[in-house]
């Protein structure tokens, strides 16, 4: 009985999945000066999800380098991803009416708060950059959606989950003292990437 309980609710599931995949646009691949122009946002997508995974992973490293209690790393980090969550709720509609101008805006004060965290030597104001990153993984998503469609919202997923998960495993080869530079790094090259963009 159980066995046919569990076929019915599999064909049942099939069914339902059909009827949802029936009537989807046809997906066609990129033309080639598409793919090429979809690229850099592709790799704004890694860097931003490299440098939201490094922050939250390795500033906690940082702070027990400088001596500073386990349990102030593991407050630190709850405020990054409540301040994180802040930021893609109120930081969302102005950064709507220049998405990329207003990215790099923000990626200025994250580049800022890096930097006042190496003089002097500490990490207690990474949650701070947690607010500026905020909108910008939704806000690359909806450019990409809006210039390129859906058929790019694959590479874009790919792209986010390879930055997050490559860019801070890269940071265990980085010397102790290395953290706090190769997070300036990383948030440099991703405001570089953006202002190449242009001014959408």
């Amino acid at each position: 009985m159980p066995y046919r309980a569990l076929l019915l609710l599999s064909a049942l599931m099939a069914l339902l999945a059909g009827l949802l995949v029936y009537g989807a646009p046809p997906v066609r691949s990129l033309a080639r000066g598409e793919a090429r122009g979809l690229l850099p946002f592709l790799l704004a997508v890694g860097l931003y999800t490299g440098l939201e995974g490094a922050l939250a992973t390795w500033n906690w490293v940082w702070l027990e380098h400088l001596g500073h209690a386990t349990a102030t790393g593991g407050v630190l980090l709850s405020l990054y991803w409540l301040l994180l969550a802040l930021g893609r709720l109120f930081l969302a509609r102005p950064v709507a009416e220049r998405p990329l101008a207003a990215l790099r805006g923000l990626l200025l004060g994250v580049l800022l708060l890096l930097l006042l965290n190496l003089f002097p030597p500490t990490a207690l104001l990474f949650p701070l950059a947690g607010f500026f990153l905020g909108p910008l993984f939704s806000t690359l998503f909806a450019l990409v959606q809006a210039r390129f469609g859906h058929r790019a919202l694959g590479g874009l997923l790919y792209a986010g989950a390879a930055g997050s998960t490559l860019i801070p495993a890269l940071f265990a080869l980085l010397p102790l003292p290395g953290i706090p530079l190769g997070l300036l790094a990383l948030a440099l090259g991703l405001f570089l990437l953006l202002r190449g963009l242009g001014d959408g």
